[in-house]
This record gives structure tokens, sequence and C-alpha cells, in this order.
């Protein structure tokens, strides 16, 4: 019998090695494509601020576009790097305990599949930033969609006039990059003015992106619904012109 149980332990402790090792594997797939996905997005946000830069613009139109960009890859960097999850040891008086991750879990408060953390008023997991936004970086990530819908505004009309006033006399090359640049310009133009419909009336409500899909009018638990849309906007922007980042994300 002694020996049985020392060849059981000794099973039971290769097997929890195992499972270490192999949840550390998993951490690092995870964080690799989480930088990959980053990296990408960055890109193609350079890509496409370098192809406006080799069609022929007005100097005033390139400087445009470098400030747009830089806004926009800015918030995209502050919109990863802010972190809005629950702290492990947070105590909250009241707060129900997140079945998932065993962790505290505060009012508006809900748990990512994807991070597997809870994340403090967690509005939606951002695929293209590998991130989740929160209390945090939620504004952040509304001035990164709100940057690339100028930038896409502004220099998808460029674009269209150096398509359709130089088009005979710009080489292929530039006219190929100047439809590129257009097709791309509207697609992201369209998919921000959709966000931007969608997501600045839920801004002046109070409301996240989860709530309104499980939205429930007798909930009183969150006094979001007892405030005005200045109150809400101040609660994501802050309280002082400064912190809203209108021009940088700061």
């Amino acid at each position: 019998n002694a020996e049985y149980m020392g060849t059981l332990s000794e099973c039971l402790f290769f097997f929890a090695l195992q499972k270490k090792k192999m949840s550390r594997f998993v951490s690092l797939l995870h964080y690799l494509r989480r930088l990959l996905t980053r990296l990408l997005s960055i890109l193609v946000i350079v890509g496409l601020f370098a192809g406006h830069q080799l069609l022929t613009q007005p100097f005033f139109m390139r400087v445009v576009a470098a400030l747009l960009t830089a806004m926009v890859l800015w918030s995209f960097v502050q919109t990863f790097r802010v972190q809005s999850f629950v702290e492990p040891n947070l105590s909250v008086n009241g707060s129900k305990i997140c079945k998932h991750c065993r962790a505290a879990k505060p009012p508006r408060a809900h748990h990512c599949k994807s991070c597997k953390r809870c994340v403090v008023r967690m509005d939606h997991h951002c695929s293209l930033a590998a991130a989740c936004v929160g209390a945090h970086n939620h504004k952040h990530n509304l001035l990164l969609v709100f940057y690339a819908f100028l930038k896409s505004a502004m220099l998808g009309g460029s674009s269209v006039a150096c398509l359709v006033f130089r088009f005979h006399t710009d080489p292929t090359w530039r006219v190929a990059v100047a439809i590129v640049a257009v097709v791309f310009d509207a697609l992201v133009f369209l998919f921000t003015l959709r966000l931007l419909w969608e997501r600045l009336p839920m801004l002046a409500r109070g409301y996240t992106f989860i709530e309104t899909l499980k939205d429930d009018d007798d909930d009183t638990s969150c006094p979001k619904k007892a405030c005005g849309w200045f109150e809400n906007v101040e609660e994501v922007f802050g309280p002082h012109p400064s912190d809203s980042g209108l021009l940088l994300s700061m």
C-alpha cells in the first residue's frame, strides 16, 4: 500500500506539473495573439497614412493627415494600455463573487471570456485592440472611433478629389493608390459612423453596450437611470474639460 500510494503521489505531482506548464504555454499563446493583433492594427493605421502621403495633396492636408493619424494611434494604444480589470484582492461590501475567476464582482462589472477576468463597468471586448473596454479606457475607445471617423471623412474626400482632378495627369500607380485609399476610407467611414450612431446615445443615457443587450427598466441597482446626459458624459470623460482628451486622449 505504501508503494502504491507513493506511485499515485508521483503521478499526481507529474500531472499537476504538466498542467501548470500547459497553463503557462496557453497564457504565452494568448499574449502572442494579442501582441500580433495589435501590431497588425497599427500597421494598417500607418499603412493608410503612408498611402495618403503618396497622393498629390496640398501641404495642409498632409499636416492634417499626420495629426489625425497620431491621434488615432495614441487613442488605440491607450485603449489597450489602460486596463479596467477588477483588482484580484478587491473587497466590496455586498458584491457578488464571479463564478469564473472567483474575484469580487462590483456593480456593473462583467466577466470577459476572452481576457478571463472581470472588468469594471465593461462596455465590450475590442477585437482590434485585443483588450476589454471598461471604466478606465472607455474614453480612449470612443476617441479612437471619433478620430478614425474624422480621418476617414476628411482624407477620403481629399482622395476622391485627387482621383477625379488628377486621373489623367498622375501616373497609373498614384491612381491605383488613390482608388485603394478611397475604398478603405469609405469602409472605415461607414463602420465608424455606425459605431458613433450606436454609442453616442448609449453614452448620453449612461449605458454600456453590454447593458443595452440585457436592459431591465426595473433594475435600480445602478444610479445611471437617475442621471442626466451631462452627468453620464462626465462619468466617462471626466469632470474637467482637460480630462476629455479631445486633442489627445491623455
